[in-house]
């Protein structure tokens, strides 16, 4: 097995899930399935959901504007498997309405052909503190 530079992976995965986001939140459609494994499952809201269903979950937001961050990620490489976790903190703004999300995320991508794909994806979203 060829030596892989461990930093340069994660990199990689990182800059895969990025443009896994970037495609939802423009509705890229296209981009999001080529980004994803032809198995990709996604766990979020509570629903089981493969490509096309993420992709219909998601157009109902489109023309919404996001703007998203990601903290505390953290990637494991090893060899054709990557797993990762990360808080999604998001706000989306659709006309005058604006709404802040806070999600804890995790993911697992497997190389295929040379190039990282999603091949899982997990994301909970995180309760604001009930006032007290």
């Amino acid at each position: 097995e060829p030596v892989v530079d461990g930093e340069a992976e994660k990199q990689n995965v990182e800059e895969v899930i990025r443009n896994f986001f970037d495609a939802a939140f423009t509705h890229n459609y296209q981009g999001i399935r080529d980004l994803c494994a032809d198995d990709f499952i996604l766990f979020e809201s509570g629903q089981v959901m493969n490509v096309e269903d993420f992709i219909n979950f998601i157009t109902p937001f489109k023309g919404a504007t996001t703007n998203y961050n990601l903290e505390d990620v953290k990637i494991n490489v090893e060899g054709s498997v990557a797993w990762m976790t990360l808080r999604n903190k998001a706000k989306v703004t659709m006309g005058e309405q604006v709404m802040n999300y806070d999600w804890l995320e995790s993911g697992v991508l497997r190389k295929q052909e040379g190039t990282w794909k999603v091949a899982f994806y997990h994301s909970t979203t995180v309760e604001p503190p009930e006032e007290k």
